[in-house]
């Protein structure tokens, strides 16, 4: 951890700090668990079958599950293994109907790493979304100006990705064939839209490490330079902790 990390989780005086980089994080995740609800509780609401009824509710339910484990796990592992002081262990665990001896396995040392690299001041966000899945380039925004401008950059990186895999895929596919090969590589959704989001973040929440990196950075290199060492830095910084992971 850096020193500038380290100042943030050890302030003068004895009171316990949630550093705002993880509260914007967190408060993000919630607003988007809650926006998911509203929109797909109306969508409950017109359909006729239950089968789709029972389908979509439990999709729906896991989507904010996901989202809301998330913060929760950020708040526990920044506060039971990185916070200096801590804050009442027994409080928090209460708060999740749980001993204070279980907050340790609500969370891994690879949660550690991802909350840590957020309290940098120019923390990779491949590593970030390593370490939560659920986390997506938009749920970043308002932690900082530049991490807001990171995020910009990576919306463009990524729709420069899609339109490099389209061209490359449609040398040898018809169009539509070059978009279902995307679409089973995880890569876009049906409706993913040239502003970069489709309203889901699917997209968004896959590292550029797990996007072909022949994709990546010829989507860089037309973007221009900034782009290329933006790229770079990120590919090396998911390579390296996919390495201390083993995976």
């Amino acid at each position: 951890m850096s020193e500038t990390a380290r100042r943030l989780v050890d302030p003068q005086g004895g009171d316990f700090v949630l550093p705002a980089a993880l509260k914007q994080l967190v408060i993000n995740l919630q607003q988007r668990s809650e926006a998911a609800l509203a929109l797909r509780r109306e969508k409950l609401a017109t359909l006729e079958d239950d089968e789709s009824f029972a389908a979509e509710a439990v999709a729906l339910s896991t989507y904010a599950e996901e989202l809301l484990k998330a913060s929760r796990t950020i708040v526990n592992a920044y506060s039971h293994a990185i916070a200096s002081p801590r804050p009442s262990l027994q409080k928090l665990a209460f708060a999740q109907e749980i001993t204070p001896s279980n907050l340790r396995r609500r969370y891994t040392s690879t949660h550690v790493s991802g909350v840590a690299e957020l309290l940098e001041e120019s923390p990779s966000i491949d590593v970030v979304q390593h370490a939560f899945p659920s986390v997506a380039d938009m749920d970043l925004k308002g932690i900082s100006k530049a991490i807001d401008e990171e995020v910009a950059m990576r919306l463009s990186l990524r729709a420069a990705c899609i339109t490099g895999g389209l061209n490359v895929l449609t040398k040898v596919l018809s169009p539509e064939r070059a978009r279902e090969a995307l679409l089973q590589d995880g890569y876009v959704l049906p409706n993913y839209g040239p502003t970069g989001s489709n309203g889901g973040f699917e997209f968004e929440r896959i590292p550029l490490g797990r996007i072909d990196r022949g994709v990546v950075m010829n989507a860089a290199k037309g973007l221009g330079r900034e782009y290329v060492e933006y790229a770079e830095r990120e590919l090396a910084a998911f390579d390296d902790i996919s390495k201390a992971r083993g995976n």
